[in-house]
């Protein structure tokens, strides 16, 4: 359990060094790299059952990474190498997600090993093959319904709205949500105008703002 909440210590680095520490995160302790040197670490200073402390702690740390992979912010598995991997297909607060996982800790806390695995290697695959389907199934009707506007799909956090696509043009930014994988028409959500003013215009020029909205995906941060 350590291990699986260890990568996030990073978040310090960013409240100490604002925006440049910030952009540490999910870096270093989100790399496999990072994995093992931090395992070792820990069985290092336990000084107890390395091989066994080892193991467990560099898995808590392999699943963090994994499912922090699957949402939208992505990892750099491969650091110092900089590239980031996304999977975009689980929002953070992915319910169905936490429940499958939730179900095999039961199981293992109630002594069924097999039948948490069980859980886990079918219902895990089965939800992200379902979560890819309806992916592509929003870019459709994205593609069909908004064909001269800039769009991105991004799962969402709520089970009445799973999938949702943002899109901007010359005027306007959109929010729809596509609320189930049969649907064929998007759920207007929200509608913003752009603004055209010089303070708008004027932050545009910030290196700051410019630096933010190439690192960070689109929608996020317009």
């Amino acid at each position: 359990m350590f291990g699986s909440i260890a990568p996030d210590f990073d978040v310090a680095v960013g409240l100490l060094g604002g925006w440049a520490g910030a952009g540490a995160h999910r870096g270093v302790t989100h790399s496999f790299l990072g994995a093992v040197a931090f395992a070792a670490l820990v069985a290092v200073v336990s000084r107890k059952r390395f091989r066994l402390l080892f193991t467990a702690c560099l898995c808590g740390v392999l699943t963090h990474v994994f499912w922090d992979w699957l949402n939208v912010w992505g990892v750099r598995p491969f650091w110092p190498w900089q590239a980031s991997f996304r999977g975009n297909l689980l929002h953070e607060g992915d319910l169905p997600a936490a429940a499958i996982v939730a179900l095999a800790a039961i199981g293992l806390w109630a002594g069924r090993r097999r039948a948490a695995l069980l859980c886990l290697v079918t219902l895990v695959p089965a939800y992200l093959g379902l979560q890819l389907w309806w992916r592509a199934s929003a870019r459709e009707v994205a593609a069909r319904e908004l064909p001269s506007s800039r769009t991105a799909v991004y799962p969402a956090p709520r089970l009445s709205c799973a999938w949702m696509v943002l899109s901007s043009d010359e005027s306007h930014m959109r929010i729809h949500c596509l609320e189930n994988p049969l649907a064929s028409r998007l759920a207007p959500v929200r509608t913003v105008a752009l603004r055209g003013d010089s303070f708008t215009l004027a932050s545009e020029q910030s290196a700051e703002v410019k630096e933010f909205r190439e690192k960070i995906p689109f929608a996020f941060a317009e």
